[in-house]
C-alpha cells in the first residue's frame, strides 16, 4: 500500500469516527431534552407524590393546588384529604377525553388495589372508548364541576383488617351529558399516613 493510500485512508477512518461521535452526542442531547420535555409536563405533591400532566383539566389542576396546600400544612386536616382526593378520583376517572385509549385508565394512583380497580373500569367505563388517532371531539366527557353532597365515617374490612373509612357522595356535571353517571360514593381508607380510594360506586348500584 502506498504512503498516499495510507493517507486516505486513515482520513477516511477518522472522518467515520468524528461521523460516529456526532451520531452519538446527537442523541445523547436529543434523549435528554425529551426527558426535559417530559419531566416539565408533570407536577407533584409536596408529600406522597400524587402527580398531575399538563392535559389534565382546569377543574383538575384546581382540586390538585388544593390538595398540595392541604398536604403541605401539619398536622394534615385528613377530613379535606379526603375530600379532595374523591374530587380527585372522580374527575380523572371520568374525563375521557383526554385519553389515548382504553388502556389509559384514569385515577390508578389514588386506588389501593390498582390491578383490580383497572380491570373492572375498562370492562365497564372505558369499554368502547376508542384510540384517540380515530375517536370524533365530543363523543367522551369532560367533568366541568363537582361537589361533596355529604361525608360520613364507617368502616372497612380488607385483608382481614378493618380500617376507619371515609365516605364521600359527590355529584358532578359535564361539558356535555353523553349519558355517563352523575353521582356515586367513594369510600378511602388510611394506610400509614396515606389515603387510597378502595371503594366506588355509581348511583344506582
Amino acid at each position: 500500500m502506498t504512503k498516499r493510500k495510507r493517507k486516505l485512508r486513515k482520513k477516511a477512518l477518522f472522518c467515520i469516527i468524528l461521523l460516529i461521535i456526532c451520531i452519538i452526542l446527537y442523541i445523547i442531547i436529543f434523549h435528554s431534552s425529551a426527558v426535559v420535555s417530559i419531566i416539565k409536563k408533570i407536577e407533584t405533591t409536596s408529600k406522597f407524590g400524587y402527580t398531575l400532566e399538563k392535559r389534565d383539566t382546569s377543574i383538575m389542576k384546581e382540586n390538585f393546588k388544593e390538595l398540595d396546600k392541604i398536604l403541605s400544612e401539619e398536622p394534615i386536616n385528613y377530613d379535606k384529604y379526603a375530600q379532595v382526593l374523591s374530587k380527585l378520583f372522580i374527575i380523572d376517572l371520568y374525563t375521557i377525553d383526554n385519553k389515548k385509549n382504553m388502556y389509559d385508565v384514569g385515577s390508578l394512583e389514588y386506588v389501593y388495589d390498582k390491578e383490580n380497580f383497572k380491570i373492572n373500569v375498562q370492562n365497564t367505563i372505558y369499554k368502547y372508548i376508542e384510540d384517540e388517532s380515530n375517536r370524533k371531539s365530543g363523543t367522551l366527557p369532560i367533568v366541568k364541576s363537582i361537589n361533596v353532597d355529604e361525608k360520613s365515617m364507617g368502616t372497612f374490612d380488607y385483608n382481614s383488617n378493618t380500617y376507619d373509612s371515609y365516605i364521600i357522595n359527590l355529584s358532578w356535571t359535564y361539558e356535555e351529558d353523553l349519558g355517563y353517571d352523575n353521582k356515586g360514593k367513594v369510600e378511602i381508607i388510611k394506610i400509614e399516613d396515606k389515603l387510597y380510594v378502595v371503594s366506588f360506586t355509581p348511583e344506582g348500584e
